[in-house]
């Protein structure tokens, strides 16, 4: 199985296995940092049960929740009763089943994202449950709720793994049927290195100069197997007023978002974009998790004929399929700050994806930002590239962009006109199809799912899915100022660069 060997290539295995192995016979968790602090954390992790955590994650630190570093987490932990070792994820998956097995149990595995479909511990889980350990996993989720009724929610790991395998195979089979029909052969990489012009990261970082108009196409092959394809004068002045003519709010039917955020305290922030979205696709919704109501989804518009000729001519100079086009309508203004996000929540794309982004209006810079932020070269080097993106530029970017990126738009200090933004992707959410005749909704929110069908009971015995409502509430105000201190912090990192 695929993750399976992704597991093998990050955690390795030391040694064939075989059926001398000593054999665990019990019930394995694993859960996430996602956006709480880490006191609440802990303490509904020691409410469910859990006694031992073995920390997976690539990095023992976290600029933007640095509650959630390895030693401040190693205290927080010891004072709320839990046993802590990071291990990382270079180990092997004998070493870290003997772990698990000297371990007290319950024992549960640390990941950075709070959905296990979105994280690389995924991987881990599904090397470990097929293994000669006869483990049983369970995925700890935050249920959709604020505090009090906070709670963390087991998902069985065949659950999870399934909706995770249906998606990505949805994606694949869309990708492959799509290339057949535009005659592309090979790799993506290998048809835009056979068409355009590429330089490689380490020259092109000691001038990070983009081409002219003048020059033509570039692509540059970024970190962590990502290339960046600039295409400096994709449309022509009177393409981009018709463009922006057909695009424009009433001749597109467009929505202004309200959107939530969990604080450290597990209540939630709430607010309205300044922006306004229209999501054109003939085929499938498109999640949107972050959304304060249901069904947290933007629904499906028919693509008119601009946007397939748009998308076709886009198919053409990128060499990748899309079926798929979310307009951003930015008004007349300052444009606010947005980001950063990550592209892991990006349910309906392949773990290997392809996006195109265009702009109509004002250069607004588009910023993508590495994860890690260092690579090779012996030394701590951030990877992080900011892209104007120009009128009339269209800007593709690929490879495995839910994993290895961040992504955001930084403010516009000076007032500016409308802005249109584009962008193009290859988009199959097998949840979300239509016409599939079931009622197609996203009843979770951005880090937390309703149960899937396993209670807290019915794990292990342990019948207290969640800490008492009075230590959530004094929780809760004690975490108030780190909401401040969090968002510092954010700033400050992206400033970095």
């Amino acid at each position: 199985m695929a993750l399976a060997r992704r597991a093998a290539g990050r955690w390795g295995t030391s040694q064939q296995l075989d059926d001398e192995k000593p054999v665990i016979s019990s019930e394995l968790f694993s859960a996430g940092c996602g956006h709480l602090g880490a006191e609440l954390f802990c303490a509904l992790l020691g409410g469910f049960g859990i006694r031992s955590v073995l920390d997976v994650r690539e990095l023992d630190h976290s600029a933007k929740r640095p509650w959630f570093n390895r030693d401040a987490l190693e205290l927080t932990m010891r004072d709320a009763g839990l046993d802590y070792l990071y291990i990382g994820d270079k180990s092997s998956l004998e070493s870290v089943a003997s772990l698990v097995a000297g371990s007290k149990a319950p024992v549960c595995l640390l990941g950075v994202r709070a959905l296990a479909r979105e994280c690389p511990r995924l991987a881990l889980c599904e090397a470990l449950e097929a293994g000669p350990w006869k483990l049983r996993v369970f995925h700890l989720q935050l249920s959709p709720e604020a505090p009090p009724e906070l709670r963390l929610l087991p998902h069985p790991h065949s659950a999870v793994l399934g909706r995770r395998l249906a998606a990505a195979k949805e994606v694949a089979d869309l990708q492959d049927k799509l290339e057949v029909a535009l005659g592309f052969a090979g790799s993506w990489r290998d048809r835009v290195l056979r068409r355009h012009k590429m330089v490689r990261w380490e020259d092109w970082d000691l001038t990070r100069r983009l081409p002219s108009a003048e020059e033509g196409p570039l692509a540059i092959q970024l970190p962590f197997d990502t290339l960046l394809l600039i295409i400096p004068q994709f449309m022509a002045q009177r393409e981009l007023y018709a463009l922006q003519q057909a695009a424009l709010p009433g001749a597109v039917e467009y929505c202004q978002p309200r959107r939530q955020i969990r604080n450290p305290d597990g209540s939630f922030v709430q607010f309205n974009e300044h922006f306004k979205e229209a999501w054109l696709c003939d085929d499938y919704d498109y999640r949107d998790s972050r959304r304060v109501q249901q069904p947290r989804l933007h629904v499906g518009q028919q693509l008119p004929c601009w946007a397939q000729e748009l998308q076709q001519r886009a198919e053409r100079e990128v060499q990748a399929p899309f079926n798929s086009l979310m307009c951003r309508w930015e008004p007349r203004g300052v444009h606010l700050k947005d980001g950063p996000h990550t592209y892991a929540t990006k349910y309906g794309w392949g773990d290997e994806a392809v996006i195109g982004l265009l702009a109509v209006g004002p250069t607004r810079e588009y910023r993508i930002h590495a994860i890690p932020w260092y690579h090779g070269r012996g030394r701590r080097e951030v990877v992080a590239v900011n892209i104007p993106l120009a009128e009339g530029m269209l800007v593709a970017l690929g490879g495995p962009l839910k994993e290895r990126w961040l992504y955001a738009q930084p403010r516009d200090e000076e007032s500016a006109p409308e802005r249109i933004q584009f962008t193009l992707q290859l988009h199959a959410d097998p949840e979300l199809r239509i016409g599939a005749g079931a009622s197609r909704s996203c009843p979770g929110t951005e880090d937390g799912e309703v149960g899937a069908g396993c209670s807290g009971a019915a794990v292990s015995g342990l019948a207290v899915p969640g800490p008492p409502a009075g230590e959530l509430r004094a929780l809760q105000t004690a975490q108030q100022p780190s909401l401040a201190e969090s968002q510092a912090t954010s700033r400050k990192r992206w400033h970095r660069a």
